[in-house]
């Protein structure tokens, strides 16, 4: 009976953790989509999109307590896992580009900041949406699986 309990502890806390990987990667794409409203400087998206972010980040954390029936619209969570990861990965690596290699270089070149903003939030879709059909085309995506 122990092991049951300790088992379906460990699964709880994998799709706990599971959820809250989805909302880190929902901030990560928010951050993108407002990093780049402020570098095109649109300020009215930049805002809408800053107060559309608080409102979902807020609402997932809210409903946290609903998290199984969230990820049971997805077939295979680990494969679900995967795809947070692709989208968190590609997030990182365009603050990795912007933030920190980019500020070596010290251009104050306003439309070379356009265009390596474009580039970068380009480089993060494009990555991001490769692997989530790449995941989702695997014929394992059908299949149930639980972490």
């Amino acid at each position: 009976m122990t092991k049951l309990v300790n088992k379906e502890k460990k699964r709880d806390w994998k799709l706990i953790n599971e959820y809250y990987n989805g909302v880190a990667c929902l901030v990560v794409f928010f951050t993108v989509f407002i990093d780049l409203a402020s570098v095109l400087e649109i300020v009215i998206l930049e805002k809408i999109l800053l107060v559309l972010a608080i409102i979902t980040v807020t609402f997932c954390l809210f409903c946290s307590n609903k998290y199984k029936q969230i990820l049971d619209h997805f077939p295979n969570k680990e494969l679900l896992s995967d795809i947070i990861n692709a989208w968190t990965f590609f997030g990182i690596l365009v603050f990795i580009v912007e933030k920190i290699f980019l500020q070596l270089f010290d251009i104050s070149n306003f439309i070379f900041e356009i265009i390596t903003a474009i580039i970068l939030f380009v480089i993060f879709l494009a990555g991001g949406m490769f692997s989530t059909i790449l995941i989702v085309r695997k014929k394992e995506w059908k299949y149930h699986v639980d972490p």
